[in-house]
Formats: C-alpha cells, sequence, structure tokens
C-alpha cells in the first residue's frame, strides 16, 4: 500500500518545480533573440504551465491546497536567464543546461511514480507527462545534434 503522505508530498513538490521551469522559461522566451531557443523556451513553459495545471488538479482532488506561485527557485532560474542574457549567452549554447534542468524534472516525474505505484490515476497521470518532457528533451538532443 502506498504511503498517501509521501506520494502526496512528492506530488506537491513535483508540482512546485514544474511551475518554476514554467516561469523560467517563459522569462528565457522574452530574453532570448535566437529563434531556435524562443521556440525552445515557448514549447517547454506551455508543457509545464499545463502539467502544473492538472497536477494542481490531482493534489486538489487528493485534499491538498496547490502551490499557485512556486518556489524560490524560479527566482534563481529567473536570475541565472537574466545574467546569461546580459551577455548574450541564451542562443543554443545554452541547450545543454536547458536540458539538463528538464532532465532534472525528469527525476522527480520517476520519483513520485516510484511512491504512488498504488494510485492508478496517478501513475497514469505521472506517465503521461513524464512521457510528455522526454519527449521534449528528445527533441532538445536533435537540435543539438543538428548543429554539431
Amino acid at each position: 500500500m502506498t504511503d498517501l503522505t509521501d506520494s502526496t508530498e512528492a506530488l506537491a513538490t513535483l508540482q512546485t518545480r514544474v511551475i518554476d521551469a514554467s516561469e523560467g522559461h517563459a522569462e528565457g522566451a522574452e530574453r532570448t533573440d535566437d529563434p531556435t531557443m524562443a521556440r525552445v523556451f515557448q514549447e517547454l513553459h506551455g508543457m509545464h504551465k499545463t502539467h502544473a495545471s492538472t497536477l494542481g488538479a490531482a493534489l486538489v482532488t487528493r485534499g491538498i491546497e496547490p502551490d499557485a506561485d512556486g518556489s524560490f527557485l524560479q527566482h534563481v532560474h529567473k536570475a541565472i536567464i537574466d545574467v546569461r542574457s546580459a551577455f548574450g549567452a541564451l542562443g543554443e549554447s545554452a541547450m545543454p543546461g536547458v536540458r539538463d534542468g528538464e532532465e532534472r524534472i525528469l527525476d522527480l516525474y520517476d520519483d513520485t511514480l516510484n511512491l504512488a505505484h498504488g494510485d492508478a490515476e496517478l501513475a497514469a497521470l505521472l506517465t503521461t507527462q513524464r512521457g510528455e518532457v522526454a519527449e521534449a528533451i528528445d527533441r532538445m538532443r536533435a537540435l543539438e545534434g543538428a548543429d554539431g
């Protein structure tokens, strides 16, 4: 039997991190002059915004008030983007760092899935979203490969 507290805590953490990522990507889309990176940031922002909303609804279903604002990490992400932007470093050279961040989110999906195995509905949601993040990572890798 899944410990509901552990799985809901993991779900809440995941939802907060997805909000953080969405906000950071929105900032990246605004700051980059590179059309490829603008597309990547916009795609990731939209995906994570949708995911955060759905994860929030899953939290409500489980009696938990979802985070609406994210954590302090989104401010750190925005500051990094601001600094990189000031130095003109939000072009395609930023792709590996963005991909690395997405891979960390993928790890959070894995951690949450491991705790949610007794909740078929939540596991299905997480599996679907995890797959979408993995596909986005694959598209980033393909873009990186096209440059080299």
